[in-house]
């Protein structure tokens, strides 16, 4: 499986993030593209300790079975409920989202799983850089796929 901690692995995000226009078309769910660049970015800012979340009741009741379904699917699933911390309202600056998101993955990419902190997930709770890496892959993917790049 790919990994974020891979900067060749990393480079084809890029790639396919630099596809994207602020007139790209969501094929399902709410967001825009520019909140979807933003909520791409939110959970890699939890998972290095950069944004404080606090973990969820119905994270601390189904945060871990949640976590081990999706590290055992190829893909995340459409419709999945988000994380009041990751839900984005504000559109912002489409280049600005982009290169923010650019820029974190390129630091996964050059430091690898030492960008992890301990500090727990919202709604998973404690993960460990492996688990980190498997499931941000797998939500980026999806996000991207969810706008056709």
């Amino acid at each position: 499986m790919p990994s974020i901690y891979n900067q060749a692995d990393i480079e084809s995000f890029i790639e396919r993030i630099n596809k994207l226009t602020p007139a790209s078309a969501r094929e399902w769910g709410k967001m825009n593209v520019t909140q979807m660049l933003e909520h791409c970015r939110l959970p890699l800012l939890v998972v290095t300790g950069e944004l404080k979340a606090k973990r969820s009741i119905l994270g601390y009741i189904f945060g871990r079975f949640a976590l081990n379904q999706g590290l055992q699917q190829q893909q995340i699933k459409r419709g999945l409920p988000t994380s009041p911390e990751f839900k984005v309202v504000d559109s912002g600056d489409f280049e600005k989202q982009k290169q923010q998101l650019i820029t974190i993955l390129q630091r996964f990419g050059k430091s690898g799983a030492s960008l992890v902190s301990t500090q727990p997930h919202p709604f998973f709770g404690v993960m460990t850089a492996e688990e980190v890496d498997n499931i941000q892959w797998k939500h980026i993917d999806h996000h991207l796929r969810q706008f056709g790049v």
